[in-house]
């Protein structure tokens, strides 16, 4: 019995998603890896997730046909799976480690918007100080840290002072984008990197562990601006103003793609500074960027991802977007193992604090 005309444009029109979906897989890992080779692939990357899922069911569709079009969604899936284990580790029991021998501390990375959250600047500081000390980090790196006149760097930096008595910091040309780093072990030198006058900066900076030098990278790239630029995917009015959305469309995507470009040379740039390391590394912040990005690929290099290294499950840092998107980080070099990673949802910023348990060799 032949199909009828509907089920075959039904299936006409998920042949054509299967291949669409797969075509634009391959064009993202390509240009996770060769910056440039298709630009579209800078705006795609917020869709991911969609896609990815897009072609499980695809792939779901085609297997129950016995369909040879399986093979496609099942290329999609591979390309993605950077990605989805970047997001995803199985729910396997927590690394047991030996101390002996090693030395253990935690690590963590929050950008904090400024400590603004209900306009409370000293009662968020001392909230967020507290829970440091509940999960005992040794190591803070902070991104959109802000002050004013009535609380200063200084009074931000007492308010951790007991259990991480070093600080230092970079000022950002920006206000609400300086940088922070508080530890327990003593910093012995300090040096920042601007990224032009929009904010965004980096530091370098050496501590002293047990008679070692170690380098640490804190860094908060390019944002990518989506929820300032985003509009309602069908407003009300589009059938009578399709000129002014296509026009808004636009100016979304090409603010996304100079953004994206912005984000590649910052992370050029600190690959460059990873690379002339001699020092064992630890690499941690806000990187704007998914983990399927040439920003990830180029930040991580030949680091290890801390969330692979020790996380486990499902892992997310940016409260908006549908809580679909990593993208702070914790990145560490060989000298290091991890035993504990996670992620905690706070209400005093959108992105959640990471801490790490690491021992260093």
């Amino acid at each position: 019995m032949r199909d009828s005309a509907l089920l075959r444009i039904i299936r006409y029109t998920l042949a054509v998603c299967t291949i669409l979906v797969s075509v634009l897989s391959i064009c993202v890992y390509i240009n996770a890896r060769h910056e440039g080779s298709f630009a579209i692939s800078g705006f795609y990357g917020l869709f991911q997730p969609i896609l990815i899922l897009t072609s499980f069911l695809l792939f779901i569709y085609w297997v129950i046909r016995l369909s040879p079009m399986a093979i496609i969604p099942l290329l999609a899936i591979i390309l993605n799976w950077g990605f989805i284990s970047s997001s995803y580790q199985l729910p396997l029991s927590r690394k047991t480690i030996s101390k002996t021998g090693k030395i253990s501390f935690h690590l963590a990375t929050y950008n904090v918007q400024g400590f603004k959250i209900g306009n409370q600047r000293a009662m968020t500081v001392d909230v967020v100080s507290d829970f440091m000390e509940e999960k005992k980090v040794d190591v803070l790196c902070l991104q959109e840290v802000d002050f004013d006149s009535t609380y200063t760097i200084d009074s931000i930096a007492k308010a951790f002072h007991k259990r991480m008595p070093y600080y230092t910091y970079a000022l950002s040309p920006k206000p609400g984008f300086h940088l922070m780093v508080m530890s327990r072990f003593p910093i012995i030198r300090s040096m920042h990197f601007h990224f032009g006058q929009e904010g965004n900066q980096a530091m370098q900076t050496d501590l002293v562990i047990e008679g070692d030098t170690i380098r640490l990278f804190n860094f908060h790239l390019q944002t990518t601006n989506f929820n300032q630029t985003k509009f309602e995917i069908v407003p009300e009015n589009w059938l009578w103003n399709i000129h002014g959305e296509a026009k808004k469309s636009t100016t979304v995507y090409n603010i996304l793609q100079h953004n994206y470009q912005k984000r590649t040379v910052q992370a050029d740039f600190i690959r460059k500074q990873i690379a002339a390391t001699t020092y064992p590394i630890l690499s941690c912040g806000d990187m704007n960027s998914i983990p399927s990005s040439y920003t990830y690929f180029q930040m991580k290099g030949p680091l290890k991802d801390g969330f692979k290294t020790a996380g486990r499950g499902y892992e997310y840092t940016l409260l908006g977007l549908y809580r679909l998107y990593r993208v702070d980080y914790i990145f560490h070099s060989k000298d290091f193992d991890g035993y504990s990673y996670q992620s905690y949802k706070l209400r005093y910023s959108d992105h959640k604090p990471v801490v790490m348990g690491v021992t260093f060799k």
